[in-house]
């Protein structure tokens, strides 16, 4: 991540700013529209001050296109982190990315775990594939999720 945030292509974005237009790089002249369906919370976090909060048992996260990148710059990895909350049985939570050229990536894992000592990370990166023409993109999308 550090050597993406260097280079003015990543960045770690705190839950608490999600939803809005996010400024992300060394330079910070790039932004990317994040869209999500779910709210923020306080009460659990790893970082910042705020974490996904959400009345059902699955969270989104759409990208829409990066100003001030080149023609064509889009998301192509991501992660996201689904936390555990002791007393909770969460089942198996999911992480799904749909790519712009069809299909989807995953992880899975069963949460479980006393508070923070069953944080999960989901790192998922798009391949790439010389026949889609738009470029490889990931939009995410967590099921069974911790909190909900």
């Amino acid at each position: 991540m550090a050597t993406a945030f260097a280079q003015d292509s990543g960045d770690v974005i705190d839950a608490s700013a999600l939803g809005s237009l996010y400024s992300y790089g060394a330079h910070q002249n790039k932004s990317l529209a994040v869209a999500t369906d779910f709210g923020i919370g306080s009460a659990y976090h790893i970082s910042g001050t705020g974490g996904v909060a959400s009345s059902g048992n699955s969270a989104t996260l759409g990208f829409s296109s990066i100003s001030g990148g080149v023609p064509n710059e889009h998301v192509v990895a991501l992660g996201v982190t689904a936390l555990s909350i002791g007393g909770r049985d969460y089942g198996n939570v999911t992480a799904t990315a749909r790519l712009a050229g069809g299909g989807t990536l995953s992880a899975t894992r069963h949460i479980n775990d006393a508070t923070n000592a069953g944080d999960t990370f989901y790192g998922l990166t798009a391949p790439s594939i010389a026949s889609d023409t738009s470029g490889p993109r990931c939009a995410a999308r967590l099921s069974n999720v911790p909190g909900a």
